[in-house]
């Protein structure tokens, strides 16, 4: 008995047709089981991140002073009225000889300044 000559293709192309249908035969996945249970839900993200600043103010006073220690954090809201910083008058300069000298000198150029200014007037 004599097999017909294209037995050798055909068993190639059965082969072909398995290979594919297992390779495609849907694999078991694995899973976690939990019950389930009825709550909130909790979700944190913890990454680094990068703020920018769209809106910049600048704050001024119109007196000279030292500035306390800022007890506001970052973010804190700003209600209308409430001080932001508080003030110290500025610390008095050492009046040693030198500068008692310059403030008497000051002084005579104000005083005479202000003689010249009546004298014109009159």
């Amino acid at each position: 008995m004599k097999l017909p000559h294209h037995i050798g293709s055909i068993v190639i192309v059965v082969v072909i047709i398995v290979g594919l249908v297992i390779g495609f035969w849907p694999q078991p996945s694995w899973v976690d089981v939990a019950s389930v249970s009825r709550g909130l839900l909790q979700v944190a993200v913890v990454e680094e991140g990068k703020t920018r600043v769209i809106d910049r103010y600048i704050i001024s006073a119109p007196v000279s002073g030292y500035v306390r220690r800022i007890e506001l954090e970052v973010g804190d809201t700003i209600e209308h009225g409430q001080s932001l910083v508080d003030l110290d008058p500025l610390r008095p300069q050492v009046l040693d000889a030198r500068s008692r000298a310059e403030a008497a000198v000051a002084w005579r150029h104000r005083t005479a300044a202000v003689l010249g200014a009546r004298a014109v007037q009159w």
